[in-house]
């Protein structure tokens, strides 16, 4: 089985500087797409870097691929495909946690497997 890190995937960096209420901000920052905090990136900017792994994965000859990458960034790429995923649903993943996105003929399914 072959591996590889791709920083693509590290953890969204909502600010470079400490947040004391932090909370809020990232509450906010799955209600507007483009807020960005000091030192930090927006939710659209993560969610595109995220999906560039995914576009090429599509692209590319393997068709089981595994993805590993920290909850902020998968609620993201998860509100990319649903956009009814935010705030609440980053708050109630696990950890671990695993979802399966299934692409077939440009049509997408998101299940949760992880039980």
């Amino acid at each position: 089985m072959d591996y590889s890190i791709d920083n693509r995937l590290e953890e969204r960096n909502l600010s470079s500087i400490d947040l004391e209420n932090w909370m809020d901000f990232l509450k906010e920052s799955y209600d507007d797409l483009d807020v960005a905090h000091e030192g930090g990136e927006s939710s659209r900017q993560a969610m595109s870097r995220g999906l560039e792994v995914i576009n090429e994965i599509i692209k590319g000859p393997n068709h089981n691929v595994i993805l590993v990458t920290h909850g902020a960034l998968l609620s993201l790429i998860l509100k990319y495909f649903d956009n009814d995923v935010g705030f609440e649903e980053w708050k109630s993943l696990t950890n671990p946690d695993i979802y399966l996105l299934r692409i077939e003929k440009n049509e997408y399914t998101i299940e949760r497997i992880w039980k």
